[in-house]
């Protein structure tokens, strides 16, 4: 392997080999977020996958990681609550490297000592799928998802990565023993220009996708970037060195002048990037490149490998076909079909149920902010977008009516609320009314969200019983980052509200907890389960055990929700050694819900389906 470094300001080292050994590798990037880059990839894998490919998939996104929501249904952590990635296989790099090569003061250490650490797969997690024959998708997320990731990714530093430590030389080996292991390596670039969409565009790919919307600054920012990948990644001969696929996405047909013109601009503006098409080729490559805009996948993370019936040719999934065929060099060019009844199972993995088959009460977020910290004009964003994307009812402290008791209404807010967000910066860590906030809503178990309002107030500060909940840092440092924040913020809220106990009216009154926990009784590696024993003729012993069968242990606080008969209809039990028991008696079956792993996980199970229990049991 030759290599030279950039004549940029970068420092990322350029790969000068034609051909790689095995396996290839193809960014997905687009200079602006909302083009649909990360859907498109999690499809183009399957694709792969489903002809027999092996694949590992990359979310190098690191400032707004979010490629495994479209795997969710099979990984085994699908909130990545444990699960350590990118950044944390980059720091332990350098971390090692520090000590090593600069703590080496009396040696020199082996030019390889840094083999060892190339191996990424140590931190790939199975997408939990059977595919034909040998194809599989392997997943490596940004890391572990939490208040401290934020500060991980931010702390990192680049220029030492690359300048001090040979971090070009040392994605040289990781980019072999990837290729050696997989057919394609498909990465997930963040935005943007930065060091991080640099090394994925430049240093890291054999082939560059990428993706823009029809409007003038993604054009003009999407053709910049490729001019800036052609100009580095040239041969010594001066020639182009890395094939680049242009592919304009979310088009509407709505306008079709003004679409014609946008077409033609955008053509004539990435025509200098198809060098390796004929004429001819790339009158049909522009024909067939375009990805149709189609509401139904701007509310959800679902693969059109499952959504869209296969025989569709203006369908997203027939775009994503034709993608695969560009990459793959025509080797693979559509989706091994799954049966119509397998395709349907898998698709109520990812929609658990519809809004017009489910009449639900409209839910409520709560709001606690300062406006030292938050201007009263984002604030209303952020709601504005909450309500619209949710269709929740967000209050907030100008719904206070003249007259009203401060106090008194927002206790009344918070009690009833299904989620509270708490924007946690400076003057909210002062504020009397926002410590009564907190405590209210801590106390009256509401499921919580703290917000970090980032460069204002760090986590180390943040009141300790906020630092033990799972929250996400809202970024404001810059208009475009303060736009992805803004938009992981509301997609985040979105999923926690689907994931809470259905609030449906038309609940069986003699089965109250029947639908309000998801339906199943086993998920995210956990399971309830039910030994039910006759005591007498009128009396049933039942012993309820929530368990372990895969991830991290089940630890803390188990929560059961029995029917409201019993004079305790909400029992909590601490696990023990990995499992949690409580021992009840009944008279007839019902529903039992459970709430487990900080409320991350859902269970419920119907006591009169269980195999095996006596009829008049279940009967009664």
């Amino acid at each position: 392997m030759n290599i030279k470094p950039a004549k940029t300001k970068s420092t990322v080292v350029i790969p000068t080999d034609e051909t790689p050994a095995h396996g290839k590798i193809v960014t997905f990037y687009s200079y602006k977020g909302g083009t649909g880059r990360s859907m498109a990839l999690a499809n183009a894998a399957w694709i792969l996958a489903s002809q027999g490919q092996r694949v590992l998939v990359i979310d190098w996104d690191l400032e707004a990681p979010g490629l495994h929501r479209y795997y969710c249904p099979f990984l085994e952590d699908s909130e990545l609550i444990h699960t350590n990635g990118l950044i944390d296989f980059f720091s332990e790099f350098v971390n090692a490297s520090r000590v090593i090569v600069h703590g080496s003061a009396n040696s020199t250490p082996k030019a390889s000592w840094f083999q060892p650490y190339t191996d990424l797969l140590r931190y790939a997690i199975p997408v939990d799928y059977e595919f034909e024959g040998k194809g599989c998708i392997d997943f490596v997320p940004a890391g572990r998802q939490g208040p401290a990731y934020g500060l991980n990714v931010g702390n990192f530093q680049w220029t030492e990565f690359y300048n001090s430590l040979g971090g070009g030389i040392f994605l040289e080996a990781v980019k072999q023993r990837l290729r050696n292991e997989y057919d394609y390596i498909l990465i997930d670039s963040r935005t943007g220009l930065s060091d991080t969409s640099g090394i994925c565009t430049v240093q890291m790919p054999d082939e560059l996708v990428v993706f823009f919307t029809l409007n003038r600054q993604s054009v003009e920012g999407a053709s910049s970037a490729a001019k800036s990948v052609t100009d580095q990644r040239k041969k010594p001969n001066g020639s182009p060195g890395m094939k680049i696929w242009p592919i304009p996405t979310r088009i509407d047909d709505a306008e079709k002048e003004r679409l014609e013109i946008a077409r033609e601009y955008a053509r004539n503006v990435f025509s200098p990037y198809l060098w390796h098409l004929s004429r001819k080729e790339r009158v049909e490559f522009w024909g067939m490149a375009e990805v149709p805009y189609q509401a139904f996948y701007a509310y959800e993370e679902i693969l059109a490998t499952i959504a869209d019936s296969p025989d569709r040719v203006n369908s997203l999934l027939a775009s994503m076909e034709r993608l695969v065929s560009r990459i793959s060099g025509g080797s693979v060019s559509q989706l091994k079909a799954l049966p119509q009844i397998k395709r349907h199972e898998l698709l109520k993995l990812f929609i658990k149920e519809s809004p017009t088959t489910q009449a639900q009460k409209q839910t409520s977020i709560y709001i606690s902010y300062s406006r030292r910290d938050m201007d009263i004009s984002l604030v209303k964003a952020v709601i504005h977008r909450l309500e619209s994307t949710t269709k929740a009812k967000v209050f907030w402290d100008e719904l206070v009516l003249l007259g009203e008791s401060w106090a008194g209404r927002l206790r009344s807010e918070i009690s009833r609320a299904d989620l509270v967000l708490f924007f946690v910066g400076p003057a909210w860590m002062e504020s009397k009314f926002a410590k009564e906030e907190m405590a209210l809503a801590l106390g009256k178990n509401r499921r919580t969200i703290p917000i970090l309002i980032s460069g204002r107030i760090s986590f180390a500060k943040i009141p300790a019983k906020l630092r033990d909940i799972k929250g996400l840092t809202l970024d404001l440092s810059a208009p475009n980052q303060r736009e992805e924040s803004l938009n992981q913020l509301v997609n985040n809220v979105r999923r926690v509200l689907q994931s809470l106990p259905s609030n449906n009216d038309a609940s069986d009154p003699d089965d109250p907890q029947k639908g309000k926990w998801g339906g199943l009784s086993s998920r995210n590696g956990r399971v309830l389960t039910a030994k039910v024993s006759e005591e007498s003729a009128d009396w049933f012993e039942i012993i309820l055990s929530v368990r372990r069968t895969s991830g991290a242990p089940l630890a803390g606080k188990v929560t059961f929700y029995l029917h409201p008969t019993y004079e305790n209809e909400i029992e909590k039990v601490d696990a023990k050694n990995g499992q949690a028991k409580l021992r009840i008696w009944a008279y007839g079956a019902f529903t039992v819900g459970a709430l487990l792993d900080d409320e991350r996980t859902s269970l419920e199970l119907d006591l009169a389906k269980i195999p095996g229990v006596p009829k008049k049991f279940a009967e009664r």
